[in-house]
């Protein structure tokens, strides 16, 4: 009973510990415990597992990594809390299994974690030592009622859901901990940066109820990361170092960026991890600087011919030199008339536009310039993804009367994309039939931004299959071969079938 006893206040102590740490994490700015913890289950999550997680469970297996994480850390405290009260080294005891936490925290840490540490093995230790010294004068076990097998079962389902609601609490404090952060670090009030104008229709009939909306709206753009807890910058101590192979070093604040001349462009992002007609791709316009202006002035040396791109999540990817002097390149601050927000990667993004997601840094701190490739953080796990393929989507089918017009028929509706290349044609078939040309709410609002389409179809009753395929701007078809997201991003014929 000693022993139990003393593994049930390692736990206590333990998850006393990780509230404590989460809090100071958020208050500093810094990381909870878990979250390194999670992230590093995440990374060395085998390729192949970690590619069918993604498959079957998109960003919701994100809080498999930290209930993983949860789950070790309270399995830990129960023999370390034995080895501090009942183990064999007799004083020697506390101290080992002090050392043991630390040791444990210190392979975990990272850059703005130890705050979180510090309180987690000083609350935990200390709340143990009050357990236990409390527990010893308690009255003699001799002197307690025996247990009874109807006792033994309650106390049994008391554990169980005492225990899962630890794992419950203990699992959520990353999150809880970030968004915290968001509203406690560091941050200089700043007005707009400009008041977004909705851009006007080329064309009349594409504002359909269901079809998706030209330009997204800041709440409503996917969000994608590598991380449990998304780090959330300080301003106020927050620059960006330009550095490397170069002849100048800079170091430039989020005012210094914001003093050069902005360039506001639309572009539409979509991540690498996005099934064929998934919903991981939306649009925005940007403002920043182009990357080929702060590489100007930071001066490449001539064996310059690789760029990496880091971030403080350890996030990390690289272009060749040519592709990021591409005009179409930003370090963005801004997104749709404001300032970024924590979760699109404040105070500064790098924007790699017609690339995949995944390249596109968020809370960029540091860009190198290299004399030869560095792999970056996907590129390690097997992601070799270059440009966006071309895809489109079928957003909606319905009779053509429902959109208020007086026509027969059928009228579908959806988006297409080609990254840099542009779309130049989307075609539409209903039911595997002839493919038939869509109009194109045209011309787009620019090059790198998604169109939308929309076609009439004929009058058609039960089940039906509508299907399209984009063609790009240099006149190729999109891959029409289904593929998984791994390693290149998706392809294949996106459809929607409804009953009518």
């Amino acid at each position: 009973m000693a022993a139990v006893t003393a593994a049930r206040h390692g736990e206590l102590a333990l998850l006393v510990g990780l509230v404590a740490s989460a809090l100071v994490a958020a208050l500093t700015g810094g990381y909870p415990p878990l979250e390194p913890l999670a992230a590093l289950i995440m990374e060395r999550t085998p390729v192949p597992i970690a590619n069918w997680l993604l498959d079957a469970l998109g960003p919701a297996g994100k809080p498999f990594a930290l209930y993983g994480s949860a789950a070790m850390t309270l399995a830990l405290a129960a023999p370390l809390a034995l080895l501090a009260a009942r183990g064999p080294f007799g004083r020697l005891n506390r101290p080992l299994a002090l050392a043991m936490l630390v040791g444990a925290t210190w392979m975990l840490a990272r850059p703005g974690a130890w705050p979180g540490l510090v309180t987690l093995m000083a609350l935990t230790a200390g709340t143990f030592v009050w357990l236990e010294r409390r527990a010893g004068r308690a009255r003699p076990a001799a002197l307690q009622p025996p247990t009874t097998p109807v006792s033994s079962r309650r106390e049994f389902l008391v554990r169980a859901v005492t225990n899962a609601a630890a794992l419950a609490v203990v699992s959520a404090l990353p999150v809880l901990a970030s968004a915290a952060r968001v509203v406690l670090v560091g941050r200089t009030p700043r007005t707009p940066l400009f008041a977004l104008e909705p851009p006007a229709p080329r064309l009349a009939g594409f504002a359909l109820a269901g079809l998706t909306p030209e330009v997204t709206s800041v709440p409503n753009f996917y969000r994608m990361s590598k991380n449990v807890a998304d780090p959330v910058l300080d301003e106020t101590v927050w620059s960006l170092a330009v550095a490397g192979r170069t002849g100048r070093a800079l170091s430039l604040t989020l005012d210094d960026l914001a003093a050069l001349p902005r360039v506001d462009r639309w572009v539409t992002m979509q991540c690498v991890s996005n099934p064929v007609g998934g919903p991981l791709w939306s649009a925005a316009l940007f403002s920043g600087v182009p990357l080929a202006e702060l590489l100007r002035r930071a001066e490449p040396l001539p064996d310059a011919a690789w760029v990496s791109f880091e971030a403080p999540d350890g996030h990390r990817e690289q272009l060749p030199l040519a592709r990021a002097l591409d005009p179409s390149v930003l370090v963005a601050y801004g997104m749709n008339g404001e300032w970024l927000t924590p979760e699109h990667g404040f105070p500064a993004r790098l924007l790699a536009t017609g690339l995949y997601g995944f390249r596109s840094v968020k809370w960029l701190t540091r860009i190198e310039v290299l004399d030869r490739p560095r792999a970056g953080h996907w590129e390690e796990r097997g992601w070799s993804a270059a440009d966006i393929h071309t895809t489109a989507r079928v957003d909606l089918v319905q009779p053509a009367g429902a959109s208020g017009a007086d026509a027969a028929g059928l009228l579908a509706a959806g988006v297409a994309f080609a990254g840099l290349r542009g779309v130049q044609r989307v075609e539409v078939r209903m039911d595997g039939g002839p493919w038939q040309e869509a109009e194109l709410h045209a011309p787009p609002l620019a090059q790198p931004m998604w169109v939308q389409w929309r076609a009439r179809l004929p009058s058609a009753s039960g089940e039906v299959r509508v299907e399209a395929r984009a063609i790009d701007g240099d006149g190729v078809g999109q891959d029409e071969m289904t593929r998984g997201q791994y390693p290149i991003g998706a392809t294949g014929i996106h459809g929607l079938t409804v009953r009518l």
